[in-house]
Protein backbone atom coordinates (compact mmCIF):
# COMPACT_ATOMS: atom_id res chain seq x y z
CA UNK A 1 0.00 0.00 0.00
CA UNK A 2 1.18 3.54 -0.58
CA UNK A 3 1.46 7.07 0.82
CA UNK A 4 3.04 7.32 4.26
CA UNK A 5 2.35 10.34 6.48
CA UNK A 6 4.15 11.28 9.67
CA UNK A 7 2.54 13.37 12.41
CA UNK A 8 4.27 14.31 15.64
CA UNK A 9 1.56 16.44 17.30
CA UNK A 10 1.21 14.21 20.35
CA UNK A 11 4.85 13.21 20.73
CA UNK A 12 4.38 10.01 18.74
CA UNK A 13 4.45 9.54 15.01
CA UNK A 14 2.46 7.38 12.68
CA UNK A 15 2.39 6.38 9.06
CA UNK A 16 -0.69 5.65 7.00
CA UNK A 17 -1.10 3.58 3.87
CA UNK A 18 -4.15 2.80 1.74
CA UNK A 19 -5.16 0.69 -1.23
CA UNK A 20 -8.25 -0.76 -2.86
CA UNK A 21 -9.20 -4.13 -1.37
CA UNK A 22 -12.05 -6.47 -2.35
CA UNK A 23 -12.11 -9.18 0.33
CA UNK A 24 -13.71 -12.49 -0.67
CA UNK A 25 -16.97 -13.66 0.96
CA UNK A 26 -16.33 -14.73 4.53
CA UNK A 27 -18.32 -17.47 6.29
CA UNK A 28 -19.42 -17.07 9.89
CA UNK A 29 -16.59 -18.00 12.25
CA UNK A 30 -13.94 -17.59 9.54
CA UNK A 31 -10.89 -15.32 9.38
CA UNK A 32 -8.98 -14.15 6.31
CA UNK A 33 -5.97 -11.87 6.09
CA UNK A 34 -3.95 -9.64 3.83
CA UNK A 35 -0.55 -8.04 4.36
CA UNK A 36 0.57 -4.45 3.96
CA UNK A 37 4.19 -3.43 3.45
CA UNK A 38 5.20 -0.33 5.41
CA UNK A 39 8.94 0.34 5.32
CA UNK A 40 10.30 1.18 8.75
CA UNK A 41 7.60 -0.65 10.69
CA UNK A 42 9.04 -2.75 13.49
CA UNK A 43 7.78 -5.36 15.92
CA UNK A 44 6.31 -3.51 18.89
CA UNK A 45 4.73 -0.77 16.76
CA UNK A 46 0.92 -0.57 17.07
CA UNK A 47 -1.34 -0.83 14.01
CA UNK A 48 -4.99 -0.05 13.26
CA UNK A 49 -7.03 -0.79 10.12
CA UNK A 50 -10.29 0.46 8.64
CA UNK A 51 -12.35 0.16 5.46
CA UNK A 52 -14.20 2.87 3.54
CA UNK A 53 -17.29 0.63 3.20
CA UNK A 54 -19.53 -1.17 5.67
CA UNK A 55 -18.02 -4.34 7.08
CA UNK A 56 -21.50 -5.85 7.51
CA UNK A 57 -20.98 -6.90 11.13
CA UNK A 58 -17.44 -8.18 10.61
CA UNK A 59 -14.32 -6.46 11.92
CA UNK A 60 -10.64 -5.87 11.22
CA UNK A 61 -7.61 -6.42 13.44
CA UNK A 62 -4.20 -5.06 12.43
CA UNK A 63 -0.90 -6.32 13.83
CA UNK A 64 2.74 -5.70 12.98
CA UNK A 65 3.88 -9.26 12.29
CA UNK A 66 7.45 -8.63 11.13
CA UNK A 67 9.77 -5.83 10.09
CA UNK A 68 8.07 -3.74 7.37
CA UNK A 69 4.89 -5.88 7.45
CA UNK A 70 1.41 -5.33 8.88
CA UNK A 71 -1.09 -8.18 8.72
CA UNK A 72 -4.77 -7.21 8.61
CA UNK A 73 -7.16 -9.93 9.78
CA UNK A 74 -10.80 -9.81 8.64
CA UNK A 75 -12.96 -11.63 11.20
CA UNK A 76 -16.59 -12.72 10.83
CA UNK A 77 -18.58 -13.45 13.98
CA UNK A 78 -21.82 -12.03 12.56
CA UNK A 79 -23.82 -15.27 12.39
CA UNK A 80 -23.87 -15.52 8.59
CA UNK A 81 -21.74 -15.26 5.47
CA UNK A 82 -20.72 -11.68 4.63
CA UNK A 83 -19.43 -10.33 1.31
CA UNK A 84 -17.87 -6.92 1.94
CA UNK A 85 -17.83 -4.64 -1.11
CA UNK A 86 -14.61 -3.41 -2.65
CA UNK A 87 -13.31 -0.32 -0.87
CA UNK A 88 -10.27 1.44 0.47
CA UNK A 89 -8.33 -0.40 3.16
CA UNK A 90 -6.49 2.06 5.40
CA UNK A 91 -3.71 1.08 7.80
CA UNK A 92 -2.15 3.37 10.40
CA UNK A 93 1.05 2.30 12.17
CA UNK A 94 2.00 4.11 15.37
CA UNK A 95 5.75 4.38 15.76
CA UNK A 96 7.41 4.08 19.20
Amino acid sequence: LGSATTDRRWGNSWETASATWDPPSLADGAVQSTTVTDTGTALGDRADASMSVSLGGTYLIAQVTSTNTVTVYHVNESGGTVDVASGTLRVRVYKG
